[in-house]
């Protein structure tokens, strides 16, 4: 390196300390990139957990300015990553490497309307299903069947067909225990 004047050497210390300092905030903005990704997925999941079946996409498109495919990438980084890389050099893109997995192709519009449908009438049956264990519930915790039949089993079977209406009341109540 050749010797440099007074006003060179000074001109390259104030350089290199610009590169240096460029250098840190550029660091910096990829680290808060992936921080500001990984809570914008966790959001998102708090979000998608709070709302019902087939609310989700239309509450998405209506508050958020972020498309379904850049919510989901976001909501598997904030699921898949371990939030311990969250703050190290990793950039986003290098975070969505290091969890890469073939995400599964989007279903066919139609494939996706009739699952959505199927969902929803399955979701409604399991819905009438508990109201009528608990229906059978206060008909057998009040003795309701005492008017036309001797025991329970007898006025289930008798007048409903029902050879096991205490599971069914089991059911409704397992169901309600899970319920919000």
């Amino acid at each position: 390196m050749t010797a440099r004047t007074g006003l060179e050497a000074q001109s390259l210390a104030l350089l290199s300390a610009d590169i240096n300092a460029a250098h840190r905030a550029c660091e910096q903005a990829a680290r808060s990139t992936l921080e500001h990704a990984y809570r914008t997925g966790e959001l998102l999941i708090e979000a998608k957990a709070t709302l019902r079946h087939g609310e989700w996409l239309p509450w998405l498109e209506a508050n958020c300015e972020v498309s379904d495919r850049q919510a989901r990438t976001y909501m598997r980084l904030a699921r898949e990553l371990p939030k311990s890389e969250v703050g190290s050099d990793l950039s986003l893109k290098g975070a969505l490497r290091a969890i890469e997995a073939p995400e599964p192709e989007p279903e066919p519009q139609a494939e996706g309307e009739e699952r959505a449908q199927r969902l929803g009438e399955l979701e409604e049956g399991i819905q009438r299903f508990v109201e009528a264990g608990e229906a059978l519930l206060a008909v057998r915790d009040r003795r309701l069947y005492r008017e036309s039949h001797r025991t329970f089993e007898d006025y289930c079977r008798e007048r409903w067909g029902l050879e096991r209406a205490n599971q069914a009341i089991d059911f409704a109540q397992a169901v309600r225990g899970r319920q919000p």
